[in-house]
């Protein structure tokens, strides 16, 4: 504009020489101009000419400096990585660039005279009310953090800086999306919750090992020691007695070293899910048949209320470990000469199955307790028997692998219902 303007004067003063000289000349010599100075005076005028196309061609290439220059603005202003703003000092949006608006998802030409403020979340619209007060009181630069909310419903994560102005009217704003940082620390923070349940699971083991693998064993060496001074001495009495604690002791490990393993193969992998079709009421009753004999020792009766026949379509060895936990645990926490029922229905969308006792109960804050690895929850059993817990983690884990449910019902001093389900599309 500038260069336009000096050339608009060259050029008028130009003219006004050669007006004058015209004039100056017709004054001097009324006459007609004699041939020399008609082409003295023709050849200045094509000196001026040539200048005025020279002056022309200048203004020319600083025309075209100029439209590039600004195109290259433009393509600064609008394609940077950021988005700009020229907010007024109530948050109305003056200029934004074309980032800004898609941060916004709307049009730049929508979004001018829109408040800034509206596209702020709630949660964090005190936090931009209180940066912009900020950034028209003071003279320094000043920033926040901020969520974003799109018309197309996204959530944007911004950081904003803000200077105002010379004449202190409008708040000059840079809007940087970290989204994807944010992201990036949300899956920090789950990658140190899947270590921190890791750890759990690694101390829960620890403790398995150290203390409920020994407790069995420990009565096993001791009263083999015992068997063997009797026999050894041609003392007889009692031997059945210990014979059969030595038994107890001998399935507690047994239960609990089978458990362990199956554990770990379930969490690194190794343990494959391999349905087939068959008799799940045959399989209970094998594992009805193996308890048979513990359970006669402490005087309990197990009842069936079981159909004669139903099939399913599932892992035999996962509903297998299922079965012998709950029964197993319900002989355990059953009182002497108490009873225990175990049933299975088959319904419109699923079957149950389930073990009831009328032993010691559960309370309904350890209720909650029992289906999880980072709580400690265990309890004798009404012969002193030690459980680890770990198998109901076993059963629910391998229940819900087949898109079944474990529940417990329970009532303190009364007994104990567990229950689970297995859908009928994952039976036939």
């Amino acid at each position: 504009m500038e260069n336009h303007n000096k050339h608009m004067r060259s050029k008028a003063t130009l003219r006004q020489q050669a007006e004058d000289l015209l004039k100056k000349r017709s004054l001097e010599n009324p006459h007609s101009l004699s041939g020399a100075d008609s082409l003295k005076f023709i050849n200045e005028l094509e000196v001026h000419q040539i200048e005025l196309e020279m002056q022309n061609e200048e203004l020319l290439q600083a025309k075209e400096q100029a439209e590039e220059a600004i195109e290259k603005y433009t393509n600064l202003y609008d394609f940077a990585p950021t988005g700009y703003f020229t907010l007024s000092n109530t948050g109305e949006i003056i200029v934004l660039n074309l980032v800004g608006a898609k941060m916004l998802g709307k049009d730049r030409s929508n979004l001018i005279n829109s408040r800034f403020g509206f596209f702020v979340s709630n949660e964090t619209k005190p936090v931009f009310n209180a940066f912009l007060d900020r950034a028209f009181t003071n003279n320094g630069i000043e920033t926040c953090e901020v969520v974003l909310l799109a018309d197309d419903k996204r959530s944007t994560y911004v950081h904003l800086s803000g200077t105002i102005n010379g004449k202190r009217e409008q708040c000059l704003l840079t809007v940087t999306d970290f989204t994807e940082r944010k992201k990036a620390e949300q899956e920090v923070k789950l990658k140190n919750e899947e270590l921190s349940e890791l750890n759990a699971q690694k101390d829960r083991f620890f403790s398995i090992i150290a203390h409920d693998l020994k407790s069995p064993f420990n009565s096993i060496m001791g009263f083999s020691e015992i068997l063997v001074g009797q026999i050894n001495e041609n003392d007889y009495d009692g031997i059945k007695r210990y014979a059969e604690i030595i038994l107890e002791s001998s399935q507690r490990a047994m239960d609990l070293l089978m458990n362990l393993m199956d554990w770990t193969r379930a969490q690194t992998g190794r343990m494959e899910f391999n349905p087939e079709y068959f008799e799940i009421i045959d399989l209970i009753d094998e594992n009805i048949l193996l308890f048979d004999g513990i359970a006669a020792q402490k005087g309990i009766t197990i009842n069936r209320i079981l159909p004669p026949k139903i099939p399913v379509f599932a892992d035999k060895e996962m509903l297998n470990t299922v079965c012998r936990n709950l029964i197993s645990n319900a002989i355990k926490f059953t009182k002497p000469e108490g009873e225990i029922f175990i049933s299975a229905i088959e319904k419109q969308t699923e079957i149950m199955v389930s073990v009831s006792d009328n032993g010691v109960g559960i309370s309904k804050t350890n209720i909650g307790k029992l289906f999880r690895i980072d709580q400690n929850y265990t309890t004798s059993g009404t012969n002193r028997e030690q459980g680890t817990g770990l198998g109901l983690l076993l059963c629910k884990e391998f229940v819900e692998k087949h898109g079944g449910q474990i529940r417990v019902d329970s009532l303190e001093g009364i007994g104990s219902t567990f229950s689970f389900t297995l859908p009928l599309n994952a039976i036939t």
